[in-house]
């Protein structure tokens, strides 16, 4: 499969840039004063998301430009500049200051609070190259896939993409903007949200976290909480990510947000200023929906901006890296055994320290995987894929074997693009 191509010269960027914000359009006309609360909170997530994203790509412009500036001084320092090239100048000008965009207002729920600052790497802009977002019809159409209907896994995926972690540039990608049920990778952004809170010093791994009786009634893959019982945030963590737990994933979010829904409001904000903008998350852990509901839908790409994202936090590494752990001891011993391949024994890869997999009949088998050798990280999703069985179903064994194997691929193709 072929190599993505770079982005243009840095010099050729900022022309492009300047000539789109200068090419004549009208101005966009003021937002309206009327409205509902809930569809003006939705646009102002949406023009939150654009400044984002435009503070950004000007910060990344802005970096590019200053490197280029460095190299060019080399370069003359060295005796290789043609003798017809310009002069350096004496002093290297100042890069145009880039605003920031504002900070999404605060988020309400109860006895909670959080504020985020929109989170921008060096590099961020990269994860934006050739960039394609679905139409809202396919993306809808995705939402609405029946819960006992066929599926729409394909072989070997639906879409995939490999990213060097560091700097965001894109090292592999096929289709990675087509949408896709995400399943349990959902779990992934509980995780950013409870271990950016832990950092902002808003909650502590040895808080003790109750079941209520939603968590307990919630099924799928579990560790089977009771209303009896409560556990350390930290081992509600391990249970998240090691068992893919759906009861922990409730009984987290009822902890920190309050409820689900308050729970829900969060990813999606933080989804937006991550930007995500193809991602609505509508539950905690990835579950097919009720009767009516919609599915959680994402993208390739949009995963590796989370998990991206997750890599910046080092202390995530003890959850999504560990194969197995005791989370209840005897009598009701539970013993969790990590779902993730590239963990796993047989399958294990060298340097996979996370992080999370995800599947349901109609969404397929889904994988992001985080790979560390020699100081270097790369990042690979894989969407979607399902191999279908003689009656229509999902043949299990070989869709997972063929998930394995791609995954495995792709990982050192990303490597070997590293070098490059």
């Amino acid at each position: 499969m072929p190599m993505k191509r770079r982005l243009p010269p840095a010099a050729v960027l900022p022309a492009l840039f300047l000539l789109c914000a200068s090419c004549g359009r009208e101005p966009a006309p003021e937002a309206p004063a009327g409205g509902t609360a809930e569809q003006l909170a939705a646009r102002i997530v949406e023009l939150e998301a654009e400044a984002a994203a435009a503070s950004a790509r000007a910060a990344a412009l802005a970096e590019e430009a200053r490197a280029t500036r460095a190299a060019l001084a080399a370069l003359r320092a060295a005796g290789g500049e043609l003798a017809s090239a310009p002069a350096a100048p004496a002093a290297e000008a100042p890069a145009p200051p880039v605003e920031e965009a504002p900070a999404p207002p605060s988020i309400q729920h109860s006895a909670f609070s959080i504020q985020h600052s929109p989170s921008v790497l060096p590099g961020s802009a990269l994860l934006e190259e050739g960039r394609a977002s679905p139409s809202a019809a396919a993306v809808d159409a995705i939402a609405r896939t029946p819960k006992a209907g066929r599926t729409i896994s394909r072989n070997p995926y639906r879409g995939a993409i490999a990213v060097d972690a560091a700097s965001g540039r894109i090292l592999f990608s096929d289709h990675p903007d087509e949408p896709c049920i995400p399943a349990s990778m959902v779990k992934m952004m509980d995780l950013l949200l409870v271990q950016e809170m832990i950092e902002r010093g808003e909650a502590r791994t040895n808080d003790m976290v109750g079941v209520s009786a939603r968590a307990f009634q919630t099924g799928g893959s579990q560790v089977y909480l009771d209303p009896k019982e409560s556990f350390t945030l930290e081992d509600m963590l391990y249970a998240l990510m090691i068992q893919s737990a759906n009861d922990a994933a409730v009984a987290i979010a009822e902890h920190v947000a309050g409820s689900c829904e308050a729970m829900v409001e969060r990813m999606n904000a933080r989804a937006a200023e991550l930007g995500m903008r193809d991602t609505r998350f509508r539950s905690v852990h990835g579950l097919p929906p009720d009767a009516g509901g919609l599915h959680d839908v994402s993208t390739p790409r949009d995963m590796a901006i989370l998990a991206r994202e997750l890599c910046r936090h080092p202390d995530i590494f003890r959850y999504t890296g560990t194969d197995f752990r005791v989370f209840r001891p005897a009598p009701r011993l539970f013993e969790m055994r990590t779902h993730n391949p590239v963990l796993q024994p047989g399958s294990r890869i060298a340097g996979a320290d996370g992080l999370k997999t995800g599947y349901t009949k109609a969404a397929g088998y889904s994988l992001a995987v985080s790979v560390l050798r020699n100081g270097r990280r790369v990042i690979v999703v894989t969407m979607g894929t399902g191999v279908p069985a003689p009656q229509g179903d999902l043949d299990s064994k070989a869709s997972k074997s063929v998930r394995n194997r791609t995954i495995s691929s792709l990982v050192e193709q990303a490597f070997s693009a590293l070098e490059e």
